[in-house]
């Protein structure tokens, strides 16, 4: 096709084996300069995102997809994702709901973890309601526990969990407690690897961001965050007063075009960008707040 960019066939060839569970180190792992975690968020939510996720699985740059055991269509990503090997699996635990017209419960019965919900069974709309409304520490490791059962009884292999809207950073000490349970049941603590890209929100909705953001960064092991989703019918449903729905839709559209594109593995390859999974970063002291900083909390 005119004008469509070629992708190196090394790479080609790679990730065709990486997609068949077939695992090596070529010249441009050996050589890599910046190992980059590239995540993607929400799978389950919406079919907007289950449609974003097969793709961006069908490529070599996202390594890490994100699961929202709470979300309407979680079965629908297990029968898609499951099987998908070489992509490293993540718990995005769920205690909030944020938008208007798209309400999340909870996975265990509402009457377990009754501090976590509203009268009408629904989560609330960020950390800080839930705190002021009184949501207790047991409660959400009840539903924490019940959200990873979910997850491996529909057949998903779990290697690291995060959190939806960062509730550990306004729990005090909930953070500390968080990561004694995935210690407990062996997963990748992602507090450790937030550091993050420069611009990181604007870098698949701007040409050529990308590239001068990694040609002027220094060696090392970095972070990427897309929250990608096919503008589906459901996706319209998103929005609330201080993010419009089009917002939405238009931002997730364009990160689902990033991850996919074959240029933005071009640049990976031009510059030694390795993307890498979870079960692979080398764990730093150093970032272990670093999404508290990230976040200016």
């Amino acid at each position: 096709m005119a004008g469509a960019a070629i992708l190196n066939p090394h790479l080609q060839i790679r990730a065709c084996l990486q997609i068949a569970g077939m695992n090596f180190k070529t010249r441009q792992e050996e050589a890599a300069v910046i190992r980059l975690i590239t995540r993607s968020d929400d799978a389950g939510s919406s079919q907007g995102a289950n449609q974003a996720m097969i793709r961006a699985a069908a490529h070599p740059f996202v390594k890490n997809i994100s699961l929202m055991a709470t979300g309407a269509y979680i079965e629908d990503a297990a029968q898609a994702l499951k099987g998908k090997k070489h992509i490293c699996f993540g718990l995005h635990f769920t205690m909030n709901a944020e938008w208007d017209r798209v309400k999340w419960g909870p996975v265990s019965s509402a009457a377990k973890v009754a501090s976590l919900v509203d009268r009408d069974g629904w989560f609330y709309p960020d950390p800080a309601a839930s705190r002021d409304a009184g949501a207790l520490i047991e409660d959400i490791h009840t539903e924490w526990c019940s959200q990873l059962d979910r997850l491996t009884k529909l057949g998903f292999d779990v290697r690291y969990a995060d959190t939806h809207m960062f509730p550990e950073l306004v729990f005090d000490g909930l953070a500390d407690i968080m990561s004694g349970w995935y210690k407990e049941k062996g997963l990748v603590d992602h507090r450790y690897f937030y550091r993050i890209l420069p611009r990181i929100d604007d870098i698949s909705k701007t040409d050529g961001l990308f590239e001068e953001i990694i040609r002027e960064q220094p060696d090392g092991q970095y972070f990427y965050l897309t929250h990608p989703a096919v503008s589906t019918e459901d996706m319209y449903l998103t929005g609330n007063k201080t993010a419009p729905t089009q917002d939405i839709v238009n931002g997730r559209r364009m990160d689902m075009d990033f991850i996919i594109s074959d240029k933005t593995m071009e640049i990976c390859e031009k510059y030694d960008v390795l993307p890498i999974r979870y079960d692979e970063a080398v764990v730093s002291e150093a970032d272990r707040d670093s999404g508290s900083a990230w976040l200016g909390v």
